[in-house]
């Protein structure tokens, strides 16, 4: 990422302000979608372990997004966000509030004002939050806001950065997107974080999204999201490139695969004990749900997996 890019961020207690501006290496129609597209505010707005859920939204004056920050034990800090002015590409204006789950808002809230500009590729994000009350705004801080909002942003980089890939990978970014947005609760979150987490580990890589269908159309496997390439090598001497990482959703849960490991026993036998409550084979990690398992344990594998195939 581009360590160049303007990040400041601003605590004005007397004022019950926040001031936020941000660079990003993308283009501001895109940097604009990702801040009011539901589909991508899930994929960043969460600083990991945690995860977004949309459970709907209406970008128009007056219209409303309801969602929520969810732990990885399940645990939902829901928020309401009312749109009270839009000037598309350029600004919008929120009324913010926490809520509980049945959306009654808890006020006081603050009012949120986005700006965004362009000037050689570069968007500038402008963002000045409000507080209706000094005690509200000692509140967000205390929860963790300034620590979760910058790895929020770290993760909306990675996600402009897969999406800004010309040609096929933006494609394929979507498919993915869709994919994930199409799973059940709470798959689709877990998804979603280790969506989050592979490129984090792997920022920039070839993306894939793999149908599981062959070339008569019929379904032969689950679909898959692929990270980063390796080439295969045959034994006859022909060679295939194939994604290095993949995620898939099954019947049962998640697979992890951990694609071109030599040793076919090494996953098992380094990871088996400690990974917590998941099945682990040559290449695949399979397990219910993502508080099942040690991410660490789980993100280590991947980054094996990814040095040992990266040439």
């Amino acid at each position: 990422m581009n360590k160049n890019l303007l990040f400041d961020f601003t605590v004005d207690k007397a004022a019950k302000t926040v001031l936020i501006t941000r660079e990003f290496a993308a283009d501001q129609s895109l940097v604009w979608d990702a801040f009011t597209k539901a589909e991508l505010l899930d994929q960043w707005t969460a600083p990991a372990p945690w995860t977004a859920r949309t459970k709907h939204m209406d970008f128009k004056v007056g219209g409303r997004r309801f969602y929520a920050m969810v732990s990885p034990e399940g645990q939902e800090r829901w928020a309401i966000q009312t749109y009270t002015s839009i000037s598309p590409k350029t600004n919008f204006k929120v009324f913010n509030t926490f809520a509980d789950a049945d959306e009654n808002p808890e006020l006081p809230g603050s009012n949120w004002d986005y700006t965004f500009s362009e000037q050689d590729g570069i968007t500038k994000v402008r963002i000045t939050i409000f507080n209706e009350s000094l005690a509200r705004m000692e509140k967000m801080i205390e929860m963790g806001f300034i620590e979760g909002f910058k790895a929020s942003v770290h993760n909306l980089e990675h996600l402009l950065a897969a999406f800004s890939q010309k040609g096929e990978n933006g494609n394929v970014q979507a498919q993915a997107a869709a994919y994930i947005a199409s799973q059940p609760e709470p798959k689709r979150d877990d998804l979603q974080a280790l969506h989050r987490v592979i490129l984090g580990i792997m920022p920039g890589c070839k993306l894939w999204f793999l149908d599981g269908k062959n070339s008569a159309g019929k379904v032969v496997s689950n679909p898959n999201i692929g990270y980063g390439l390796y080439t295969i090598k045959y034994a006859d001497g022909t060679t295939r490139d194939f994604y290095q990482i993949g995620l898939s959703a099954n019947t049962s849960g998640i697979s992890v695969y951990v694609m071109g490991l030599e040793d076919k026993t090494y996953l098992a036998k380094t990871y088996g004990d400690t990974i917590g409550k998941a099945s682990v084979t040559g290449y695949c990690i399979k397990f219910k749900m993502l508080k099942d398992i040690n991410l660490v344990m789980l993100e280590a594998a991947i980054r094996f997996g990814v040095e040992a195939t990266t040439a």
